[in-house]
């Protein structure tokens, strides 16, 4: 239940985006002061999440060569009697004589097992979490306060090699920076798609900022990517990269905190509500939420045309 609701001025937008900047700021210079604080129980953690993953790697070396060599006498590794070739209808293998042991279960061997163990040979390694970092903060119980990509650049700024780099993964920062091309390509294109819709109708709102309270929780404030409206309808669009990025609750919100702002304001007003997705995605995932492709519309310059392409892909109906 909304308590209350209302628009934001330019001004109290821009002062709410300085406060996140502020904020932000804030806490990366908090981030460093514990960085620095904790330096050497980081890089115990560091030494210590590498030994862990090196052991681990030489435990499966290890039993991997045993299996090898029990391979490679026709042994079972479970009772160490000879295995002999059975021929089945299935194809052939190498069966341990004790097969009728119901206490135990004793080995098999494909005829295949060398490929098999070549394979196996060639895939290990040391095998380190692509959010080894998270890992360390969590057990070091700095997750409120340190973030990955902060303990990444700690590590590097003390001459700390990057765990995943060194044992033959992509680096842990370059992963982090792919989301944040995504993220400044996402700004892009949510642009594109503000320049085109907004000239084709008689109002639009970029970034239109509400600062709303439901019933029982703290006051907050959303930002709606893009609002199109004419004499009779007042349409939310929000922008996503893909239709993964969908978010049902998000668009229901917005739906809901407009509807109550033009009851409040005697708008009459039809509100309507959709997703605006920009890529199409190469696989078809389905998804039970209508949404309309850009590439749908982005070549059309009519109001009319855009608003029945609207209407096909709501979200939701109502005023």
């Amino acid at each position: 239940m909304i308590e209350s609701a209302q628009i934001l001025s330019k001004q109290e937008l821009t002062s709410f985006f300085l406060s996140i900047s502020k904020s932000y700021n804030s806490k990366k210079i908090n981030a460093i002061n514990v960085l620095e604080t904790n330096k050497q129980l980081l890089i115990d953690s560091y030494y210590e999440l590498e030994s862990e993953q090196v052991k681990e790697y030489y435990a499966h070396k290890k039993d991997l060569l045993k299996l090898k060599s029990f391979w490679d006498n026709k042994i079972c590794d479970v009772c160490e009697s000879k295995l002999r070739l059975v021929e089945s209808d299935y194809g052939d293998f190498w069966g341990c004589p004790n097969y009728k042991d119901t206490e135990n279960k004793h080995r098999t061997f494909s005829i295949k097992t060398d490929e098999y163990l070549i394979q196996r040979f060639q895939d290990a390694k040391v095998r380190i979490n692509s959010n080894w970092a998270t890992d360390i903060i969590r057990k070091n119980e700095m997750k409120s306060i340190v973030t990955a990509s902060d303990l990444l650049r700690f590590y590097d700024s003390i001459g700390f090699e990057d765990l995943r780099e060194k044992y033959g993964y992509r680096n842990s920062i370059d992963r982090i920076s792919g989301y944040l091309k995504a993220k400044k390509e996402s700004s892009i294109e949510e642009k594109e798609i503000n320049q085109h819709l907004s000239k084709l109708f008689s109002k639009s709102s970029i970034q239109t900022g509400i600062r709303y309270k439901l019933k029982d929780q703290p006051e907050k404030v959303a930002i709606i990517d893009l609002i199109l409206s004419n004499n009779s309808t007042v349409n939310i669009v929000e922008i996503k990269r893909s239709k993964l990025d969908i978010n049902e609750e998000q668009l229901k919100l917005y739906h809901s905190l407009i509807c109550h702002i033009l009851h409040q304001t005697g708008d009459n007003r039809i509100c309507k509500s959709l997703f605006l997705v920009y890529n199409k995605m190469e696989y078809d995932y389905p998804i039970d939420c209508k949404y309309l492709l850009y590439d749908e519309i982005k070549h059309i310059f009519s109001e009319d045309i855009i608003s029945s392409k609207f209407d096909e892909n709501l979200y939701t109906y109502g005023s």
